[in-house]
């Protein structure tokens, strides 16, 4: 009888586990599929079945392992920095050498934005995407990215880029109120929020297309 009650309690307990990991699973899944399908309709005009196809390869590759949540995270930023580089101008002194683009903290984030850019072109200046565990050196960034689990370090980041010509791009509501010049925004009609003030103030220009697709607010500075 013990062992019957034994085993009675290991099945329980091997049934709640798997119902818990089916519902990561599916809220993974579904956080993906969100994720995916507002990264491409934002830049993109796809077709029903070609977003279909990418959402779905999309799938594919994160259940297989081949696509982790971070590796999620740096894919759709990456998308979004690329646009950045065709609706953001910088000052004529910018226009010249590598095209370096900083990410703050994580470095899974930081491996897949260089694995998709680098190489890549902005007019004639190459990309070329490197990490930043601190902010020394970012003021010689054309872009910084802060991912949001490191948003406490933004005034750090502005303080370091303080009154250069160095576009800084975060996540979340609000953090364009706080200084930077464009956050990713999780939802919603408006793809961005954005700080045109503080941008042009150091010598960016947001493009119009850039700005239809986004919330104005003011606030921080650097």
């Amino acid at each position: 009888m013990i062992l019957g009650y034994a085993f009675q309690e290991n099945t329980l307990a091997i049934s709640c586990l798997a119902k818990q990991r089916l519902r990561c699973i599916l809220a993974n899944s579904l956080l993906l599929v969100v994720a995916v399908n507002r990264a491409i309709t934002t830049f993109f005009r796809v077709s029903m079945k070609q977003r279909l196809l990418i959402v779905l390869l999309s799938l594919v590759l994160f259940h297989t392992g081949r696509f982790s949540i971070s590796a999620q995270q740096g894919l759709f930023e990456s998308l979004y920095i690329l646009k950045m580089t065709a609706l953001v101008r910088f000052p004529a002194e910018r226009l010249s050498g590598e095209y370096l683009i900083g990410v703050v903290g994580s470095p899974d984030i930081a491996a897949q934005i260089e694995r998709s850019l680098t190489g890549k072109k902005v007019g004639e200046q190459t990309i070329k995407v490197r990490l930043f565990d601190e902010t020394s050196g970012l003021s010689s960034c054309h872009i910084i990215f802060l991912p949001d689990q490191y948003s406490k370090k933004l005034q750090r980041v502005l303080d370091a880029v303080r009154s250069k010509p160095v576009l800084v791009i975060t996540k979340g509501l609000g953090m364009a109120r706080e200084g930077s010049h464009i956050s990713i925004l999780p939802s919603g009609d408006k793809k961005f929020e954005v700080n045109k003030k503080a941008a042009e103030a150091v010598g960016l220009k947001m493009q119009d297309d850039l700005l239809r697709l986004s919330t104005v607010v003011e606030g921080g500075g650097q």
